[in-house]
């Protein structure tokens, strides 16, 4: 046998060993269940969460990997990450970790060969989850698979769909974030503004916040923008307390774009914080009107009002017909159930919502104190 054809032979034997090695080690992102925080649960919601991080805003022409310091270098990780990044590093034993870095290698590669990060089974899988996800993870890792292959509107879609789903508003800030640079692909150019907002959103991660300040001022200045007032808006209000100040910038914010979902939010928070429920149910009733707005933290939100002037019946209607269709993994969500229902002397559906937010936090003083007011009122 030639020199050549044993080179021949031996490479294509590798080739085939590593073409099976991969596709065993991917398997746990495509035979998984996701219950109970199991190594497919873990490693979904991480994937999700890498994918949706970011600290900038560009002008989207591609996504070409997925930034695996952030799991792999300590210094570089941050504490969108921390809680899960901490659940492979409990499984040491079992190299969990390890294990995740190498998928994340091989989504990679899937993405640099194949214009994918996940394969059509992969993603069949993970769409039969839709309603045990704790978080929007299957719009995300699809929205993402989508720009990877230069599908824009889809792409945007599925980013929409996910902040529809969303609970977590650290979550929904990475997102809006995303919306933000997809919509700069159908602005003029403002390279200057662009910068100062980046600028800012670095400043603000190193926690030099007036220095952040004076850069979002300069973005304002420089163009047109509803997200550089919310920006000033969220530091106003959650590192100085400002509350009124920290309004009125949110409101800037809606007025530039109406759909702006996390301004509508934090506006209607205030307003809530303030026990102005009347205009809150008022802003809950305007947002829920505009395309993209009818999402279940601002169901939540008209819930929560509902609940705080006395409609409870109107709260309840609200539980039944709109929770149910978004997402129901949430410990607020099932603590002002558990209250509407007591309010209404259901006991029995009022114990049912509280031990299910027990489930999901049951360290957290709210379920302790829900649970106290419920034996008070329905144990006498």
């Amino acid at each position: 046998m030639s020199h050549k054809k044993l080179i021949e032979d031996f490479e294509e034997f590798y080739n085939a060993t590593y073409v099976k090695w991969k596709v065993s080690v991917l398997t746990v992102i495509e035979s998984g269940f996701y219950r109970d925080e199991n190594k497919y649960e873990v490693f979904i919601e991480l994937l999700a969460r890498l994918l949706v991080y970011t600290n900038q805003v560009n002008v989207i022409t591609a996504y070409d990997s997925i930034d695996v310091s952030l799991i792999s270098d300590s210094v570089n990780q941050v504490k969108f990450l921390s809680y899960h990044i901490r659940l492979l590093e409990n499984m040491k034993f079992e190299n969990w970790k390890n294990e995740f870095i190498t998928v994340v290698r091989l989504l990679n590669e899937e993405i640099k060969i194949n214009n994918r990060i996940l394969g059509s089974q992969h993603l069949f899988n993970l769409s039969m989850i839709l309603q045990e996800e704790d978080q929007p993870n299957y719009y995300i890792i699809n929205g993402f698979n989508e720009l990877v292959k230069g599908e824009f509107i889809a792409f945007s879609e599925n980013i929409q769909k996910a902040i529809a789903k969303c609970t977590d508003k650290e979550m929904m800030y990475y997102l809006e974030l995303w919306m933000f640079s997809e919509r700069l692909r159908n602005e003029d150019p403002n390279p200057p503004m662009i910068d100062a907002l980046n600028s800012g959103l670095v400043f603000e991660a190193k926690r030099k916040l007036n220095d952040a300040l004076k850069q979002y001022e300069m973005a304002i200045r420089l163009g047109k923008n509803a997200l550089p007032y919310f920006l000033i808006g969220r530091i106003k209000l959650d590192h100085f307390e400002d509350i009124y100040v920290a309004d009125q910038y949110f409101n800037d914010a809606i007025q530039i774009s109406p759909d702006f979902a996390l301004a509508r939010i934090y506006h209607i928070e205030i307003l809530i914080m303030n026990k102005e429920f009347a205009p809150a149910l008022s802003e809950i009733e305007t947002a829920l009107k505009i395309p993209h707005l009818a999402i279940w933290y601002i169901y939540f939100l008209k819930a929560k009002v509902l609940y705080s002037m006395g409609k409870f019946k109107e709260a309840l209607a609200i539980v039944e017909t709109n929770f149910n269709t978004f997402n129901a993994n949430n410990f607020e969500q099932y603590i002002l159930s558990g209250d509407i229902y007591l309010a209404l002397k259901d006991c029995e559906k009022a114990r049912e919502n509280y031990s299910n937010a027990g489930k999901i936090d049951p360290n957290n003083a709210t379920f302790s104190s829900s649970m106290e007011n419920y034996h008070n009122q329905c144990k006498k």
